[in-house]
């Protein structure tokens, strides 16, 4: 037990686990899909300032920030179903802080009722880490599905 509470301690101290989880789900009966992606929020400002120069300040809930982390999400992160580019789609709903990590809400309205096939790059954070992991569950008619990416393996397709 007091293992399990140093590791978490260190983890949150230091976070050396390169690691981003995001959450897919789609709700047929709104016809939406809800996507969540949590970040450590120091290795996510130094990756978008390593992409645009700019350094946001996510204590500060702003267009700027909201502009800057959209733009990040839908750069990395492309989810496509049965051929629709849904990352084009994607609007910011809000960013949450929670200690030392940040949760971006976004949601995309989708009319079809099955899917057949989803293709997902998830590159978020690769620019940073070599060792950098990201975590991915699809849900579907309450299925889950868990993917793990890599810089060697940034894709991968679901089939239904």
């Amino acid at each position: 037990m007091f293992s399990l509470l140093f590791i978490s301690i260190w983890v949150i101290m230091c976070h050396p686990i390169h690691l981003t989880v995001t959450n897919v789900e789609y709700f047929q009966n709104k016809k939406n899909f809800v996507i969540q992606v949590r970040f450590f929020k120091d290795d996510l400002q130094k990756a978008i300032y390593l992409d645009t120069g700019t350094k946001p300040d996510f204590r500060q809930d702003n267009k700027q920030n909201n502009k800057l982390l959209l733009n990040y999400i839908k750069k990395y992160l492309v989810v496509k179903i049965d051929g629709y580019n849904l990352t084009q789609q994607f609007e910011l709903e809000n960013f949450t802080l929670q200690d030392i990590t940040l949760w971006a809400r976004i949601k995309v309205k989708y009319k079809h009722p099955e899917i057949r096939k989803v293709e997902i790059t998830d590159k978020l954070m690769f620019n940073l880490y070599p060792d950098q992991q990201n975590l991915l569950i699809f849900v579907y008619k309450n299925h889950q599905k868990g993917l793990t990416f890599r810089r060697k393996h940034p894709y991968q397709v679901l089939t239904y």
